[in-house]
């Protein structure tokens, strides 16, 4: 019993989504929604952060453990947060992720628009 490890929210949301690409035996993607990232013009670096991102590209869905913001969902490319989930379309989202569900997004559509970065993805949940 001496050798078990504390780990914190953090570290099991990485053992979670370790191996989001491996699919188990009759499951499926379940298409949720579609939106436009929020908040993109906030992150700094964003450019250099998504040079890489493409039509099709995966891109990691989180949790955010925020007081203030109770439903916040992160979205990551590589190790990156590149922007969030509107408000309106993330409550719903939020309590699948709490209740253990694993979420992905799909980038649909990219531009540059004067120094905002529109990206607009496809969540779907993997079943």
């Amino acid at each position: 019993m001496n050798n078990l490890k504390k780990v914190n929210d953090k570290e099991i949301v990485k053992i979670l989504h370790k191996n989001v690409d491996i699919d188990l035996p009759f499951s499926q993607d379940i298409f949720l929604l579609k939106t436009t990232l929020a908040k993109t013009t906030e992150i700094k670096n964003i450019d250099e952060k998504i040079k890489n991102i493409k039509i099709g590209s995966k891109l990691k869905v989180f949790k955010n453990n925020s007081k203030r913001y109770p439903d916040s969902i992160s979205i990551y490319w590589d190790k990156y947060v590149i922007g969030y989930i509107p408000n309106q379309d993330s409550q719903i989202l939020s309590r699948l992720l709490l209740g253990g569900k694993l979420l992905y997004a799909k980038v649909i559509g990219f531009e540059k628009i004067s120094l905002w970065n529109r990206i607009v993805v496809e969540i779907y949940l993997k079943d």
